[in-house]
């Protein structure tokens, strides 16, 4: 409780230290000081900034639709070998779980050196 009465007056204390600064800095006017026409205004003039825009939009369309044409063959690899990999899955648990009981029914005393692991 001590903590959240001093964290409300530090607060409190802030925003009436915000409250009387904006009180006190002075209104600024908006008025438009006329500018003399450097080099960088007349170079700025000179550039046709309408077909600029359009060159650069249809630039970052093409490029857009490049990137998603990416993305999506890497989604379908991504897809494909997360299929390869559920069924490698399903087909190693469906061995293990046939494997014990192979070895349950054919006994400890069974053991074959012959390499040939199939069942009888």
């Amino acid at each position: 409780m001590y903590n959240f009465v001093l964290q409300i007056l530090v607060f409190s204390s802030l925003g009436l230290v915000i409250y009387l600064l904006a009180q006190a800095v002075p209104r600024v006017e908006e008025t438009e000081t006329p500018r003399g026409s450097g080099f960088f205004d007349k170079l700025m003039k000179k550039l046709p900034m309408a077909k600029i825009d359009k060159s650069l939009d249809s630039f970052f369309a093409k490029f857009l639709r490049k990137v998603r044409v990416v993305i999506m063959k890497l989604d379908n690899f991504i897809n494909h070998r997360l299929g390869k990999l559920k069924k490698k899955e399903n087909r190693s648990s469906d061995a293990t779980q046939d494997k014990p009981a192979d070895t349950a029914q054919d006994g400890p005393a069974s053991t074959n050196s012959g390499g040939d692991s199939a069942p009888k």
